[in-house]
């Protein structure tokens, strides 16, 4: 009936194809999924929807959401019927593949727009957040990686965040790993 509809169809028997390069971008797509994040990251933990990473430093500090967080509603929908409504529509190579596009996507909403979660804390306690989306965790999203750009994992083996690593440190990257009998490059 219209562009979003349209859309929607195609991602929808894209799915068949089980294939992650395949996507559909651009406004109408945008204005579907949203282009804010709320300030965190969640993943597929043993069966369950656990929040790994809070991305807003203030909101890590106030503890409204908190790391091992698990996800039991979202606007007062159960969560799991929300990831089986978005699944539907989102091409993936594998069940991983799936699981990281549902959760890139299903929380997006409109800039400034609230977020109203039911997670259940560490303490078994459920308790209702609310959050605010802002297109600067998308960006935040992308550079999660910590720690040592380069480093020794083994006495033998180095390891290097080619993310992260930039341009003037190579040399200095490769005199630290020269006597190394291997080298883990990090293209993640």
């Amino acid at each position: 009936k219209n562009e979003t509809e349209y859309a929607l169809t195609l991602l929808e028997m894209f799915t068949h194809l089980h294939d992650s390069h395949i996507n559909i971008v651009g406004k109408t797509m945008g204005n579907f999924f949203g282009r804010a994040r709320p300030p965190f990251l969640c993943s597929m933990i043993e069966g369950k929807p656990v929040i790994y990473r809070i991305l807003d430093p203030k909101v890590k500090k106030k503890g409204t959401i908190m790391v091992g967080d698990i996800i039991l509603k979202m606007d007062g929908q159960d969560i799991f019927e929300r990831i089986n409504q978005y699944t539907k529509f989102l091409p993936a190579s594998t069940p991983q593949a799936k699981m990281w596009t549902v959760f890139f996507y299903l929380f997006l909403g409109p800039e400034n727009s609230t977020l109203t979660l039911s997670v259940r804390g560490s303490n078994e306690q459920i308790r209702v957040v609310k959050l605010t989306r802002k297109r600067a965790h998308m960006w935040k999203s992308w550079d999660y990686r910590e720690g040592d750009i380069y480093k020794f994992i083994s006495k033998d083996i180095g390891y290097a965040d080619l993310h992260r690593l930039q341009r003037i440190k190579v040399d200095e990257m490769y005199e630290k790993f020269k006597n190394t009998k291997a080298i883990i490059f990090d293209l993640r």
